[in-house]
């Protein structure tokens, strides 16, 4: 389940039920970024404070930077030693600016698995506490007043995202999550020692103009699943990805990075419904070239762990011909490069667990229905087994115990799924996130009471104004498609949900507003028979109430205004 599915380039995925982070079998682990990726430690890094501060002075280009206001600014310490400024962007701006500093804007929410990781690992490290002294550092929880309103406004896909900015305002890059400390806090010197937008390296090296090893750098370690049509909605993906492999070139230390960018971008163009471009044979044979040679890179296969799970059933399938010698060695490449993965000591324990996943895939490659292999299954269950219990801390279980579950539901293991996830909501202190896992187990397995039961449960228990929204819609969206005919109970959990959102400020925008438009396709399916008009009426004329709340100068007040206006 995730919050952000992407498919082939830009175009979106159709969200699972829940809305959550477990993966089903159909949707296996196309997840944009509810996957924690390689986090390796024991990385030692200098930090060179001196050279830093100084290429630091003297920038006050403006930017997207909200308005600066004069606020009183408060912190908090989330238990990693790191001094955030909690929730007020504008002030956070202002700050950078009167200081002369880049901003680092982390948003995230307390539920969302990588997020766990991510704090469980990179900022928790002394390398990441150093440099937090080089930057304002702003934490902005989805739940937080206003997170929505700035999650739209600066354009970001899903949790995690982090940003960083110039003191002036201007987006520097996206930091994926699911790199290695190293490359952490390389990526982050960089963006804050040049200030210089990835937006211009992707225009430069789109028009043929030869980056500098920075720039190199910065571009591989941009966070493209989260670009959001901002640099991609005007390139031809696969040609930007394959023009910047070829002018960083092959003794680039990220050369194996930026081949698969290519690799995955041109697999993507392949595979999308609408317009497909299909690889001609001679570049099939130099993608299998490059990926062969990625494959016998151990450093290679560490550091870009996650794209070859996720890619590499469909490389195999792109690249070669079925029951072709070429297919053959592919597949055996990538189950030692996933066995690699397994065995690594240094990597966070779900990149460990996801390696099976990848194993899973490359079973399936012929045939979706193929079931799990014996040795396989007993893989799995060992390792799954490990990882509940060596994992203690509960930021590593949010993602750990996730990603377990995931593993466990491509192998078709379900009933050690539900058993592992039972576990669990009596241990994370967001056992809601879970309970979602169970009902979609529930409902697959055929008992819609118990479905119901749990999505119920999940949404009661859930906090926040935007968390609560979304575990409520999958509460009505449950409702509607297990008892259809209960029409009281459907209006009256949809009138709550918005009834919630009166208390509550900037809610009519970015994942809020997109659960409102599927709630609001939902019910006109629902009614498509014109059977449940009077429900309709009655939920309209309840949002009406909130529409009228809102200042005529908010533009959130038209969204409001527009729902169920077509009912």
């Amino acid at each position: 389940m995730s919050n952000s599915l992407l498919g082939s380039d830009s175009s979106r995925v159709k969200e699972p039920r829940s809305g959550l982070c477990l993966l089903r079998r159909r949707s296996l682990i196309r997840v944009e970024q509810e996957i924690s990726g390689v986090i390796r430690f024991g990385a030692a890094i200098v930090v060179c404070v001196t050279w830093l501060l100084l290429s630091l002075g003297g920038c006050s280009e403006s930017g997207n930077a909200p308005t600066p206001s004069s606020p009183t600014l408060e912190y908090f310490d989330d238990g990693t030693g790191i001094q955030w400024l909690n929730g007020d962007v504008e002030g956070a701006f202002a700050l950078a600016a009167e200081q002369n500093k880049p901003l680092f804007l982390y948003w995230g929410a307390e539920w969302c698995p990588p997020c766990h990781a991510i704090k469980a690992t990179v900022f928790k490290t002394r390398e990441f506490r150093e440099r937090s002294e080089l930057f304002i550092p702003v934490y902005l929880d989805g739940d937080t007043e206003d997170a929505q309103r700035y999650g739209e406004q600066f354009a970001v896909m899903g949790y995690p995202t982090m940003i960083v900015f110039s003191p002036g305002g201007q987006e520097i890059t996206r930091i994926p999550n699911g790199i290695d400390i190293q490359a952490f806090a390389e990526v982050l010197d960089l963006a804050m020692s040049s200030l210089r937008p990835l937006t211009d390296i992707a225009l430069s090296i789109a028009a043929g103009q030869p980056p500098d090893a920075r720039d190199c750098t910065l571009f591989a370690y941009y966070s493209w699943e989260q670009d959001n049509d901002r640099i991609l909605a005007e390139q031809d993906s696969t040609l930007l990805f394959r023009s910047a492999a070829q002018q960083c070139g092959k003794d680039h230390p990220d050369g194996p990075r930026l081949d698969l960018l290519y690799l995955e971008y041109a697999v993507r163009a392949a595979a999308r419904d609408d317009n497909p471009v299909p690889l001609s044979m001679d570049d099939q044979q130099v993608a299998l070239a490059q990926l062969i040679v990625i494959l016998a890179n151990p450093d290679a296969i560490r550091s870009n762990a996650m794209t070859l799970i996720r890619f590499g059933d469909e490389f195999a399938a792109t690249f070669t011909d079925p029951k072709s010698v070429e297919r053959t060695a592919l597949v055996d490449a990538l189950r030692s490069a996933f066995d690699l993965i397994a065995a690594d000591e240094e990597a966070f324990p779900t990149d460990r667990l996801y390696a099976s996943m990848g194993k899973r895939s490359l079973e399936q490659i012929d045939d979706p229905d193929a079931p799990v292999s014996d040795a396989l299954e007993a893989e799995i269950l060992s390792r799954v087994a490990w990882a509940d219990a060596t994992t203690t801390t509960p930021h590593e279980r949010q993602a750990v115990i996730n990603a377990a579950a995931n593993v466990l539901i491509a192998a078709g293991l379900d009933d050690h799924a539900e058993a592992l996830l039972l576990r669990e909501i009596e241990r994370s202190k967001q056992p809601y996130y879970f309970m979602s896992g169970l009902a979609e187990l529930a409902e697959e397995d055929g008992n819609s009471a118990a479905a119901l039961a749990w999505l119920k449960r999940a949404h009661e228990g859930s906090r926040g104004p935007a968390t609560r929204f979304q575990w409520g819609q999958n509460y009505v969206a449950g409702l509607i498609r297990l008892t259809p005919g209960d029409a009281a109970t459907i209006e009256a959990q949809t009138v709550n949900l918005f009834e919630e959102l009166q208390r509550s400020v900037g809610v009519f925008y970015h994942r809020t507003a997109r659960r409102i438009t599927q709630l609001e396709e939902q019910l006109l399916e629902w009614n498509s028979n014109g059977d449940y008009d009077a429900q309709l009426d009655a939920i309209r004329t309840a949002v009406n109430d909130l529409c009228a709340a809102i200042p005529n100068e908010d533009s959130s007040r038209a969204r409001c205004e527009a729902f169920l206006a077509a009912a």
